[in-house]
């Protein structure tokens, strides 16, 4: 299952923030802490943490001891070294999501083309910090970008059409609400055109 856009968001927000007051070590008192908040616990901490994890604590709108107890976790089981290697990786893998977000924005707004594209594939491709599952995810984030702008441009397609374009690309040709002659043409050519195989 992918990741909520929410999710994602406070995922994005929370690794800097939580990979700042693990450096100083002690993570697994971190963890417990952020989760927690015990007083006995508090006290091992550095003044610096334990005033970071307060204010984290007095803020539930961008960070909930119940929401984000499992990233807590993942982030933050093990001893320091490995920590500090899931925390690299975690925050790696945020600034290439962020990036591709950036990217499918300046695609539909007419701004990058596949020279980017590629650029962003083969990030992608390379990166050690995602999944097989997850490379492709980012992947048809960028490509369904790359569809949604062919369909803009589309001439004289009114609103409704492109709609209907829209759903069937987005399903990969799957969802076919009444597509059929020029316009089914027309959704299969930019499903052809966003073919991985097809950004050179």
């Amino acid at each position: 299952m992918h990741r909520s856009l929410e999710e994602s968001a406070r995922r994005s927000a929370l690794v800097p923030v939580i990979s700042i007051i693990a450096s100083e070590g002690n993570p697994s008192d971190v963890k417990t802490y952020l989760i927690n908040k015990t007083s006995e616990v508090g006290d091992r901490l550095t003044v610096r943490q334990r005033q970071a994890i307060d204010y984290l604590h007095s803020n539930p709108s961008f960070y909930d001891a119940d929401l984000d107890r499992i990233l807590v976790n993942e982030l933050l089981d093990g001893g320091e070294d490995k920590v500090k290697a899931r925390l690299d990786s975690y925050t790696r893998r945020n600034e290439l999501e962020l990036s591709n977000t950036n990217l499918a924005k300046d695609i539909i707004d007419g701004n990058a083309g596949n020279e980017e594209i590629k650029k962003a594939f083969d990030e992608i491709n390379k990166s050690l910090d995602l999944t097989d599952p997850e490379k492709d995810n980012e992947k048809s984030r960028i490509l369904l970008s790359v569809a949604k702008s062919l369909v803009n441009s589309l001439p004289e397609t009114s609103s409704r059409e492109l709609n209907i374009i829209n759903e069937y690309v987005s399903s990969n040709g799957n969802n076919n609400l009444g597509l059929s002659g020029d316009l089914l043409e027309k959704a299969d050519s930019i499903l052809a055109n966003t073919n991985e195989t097809n950004i050179r």
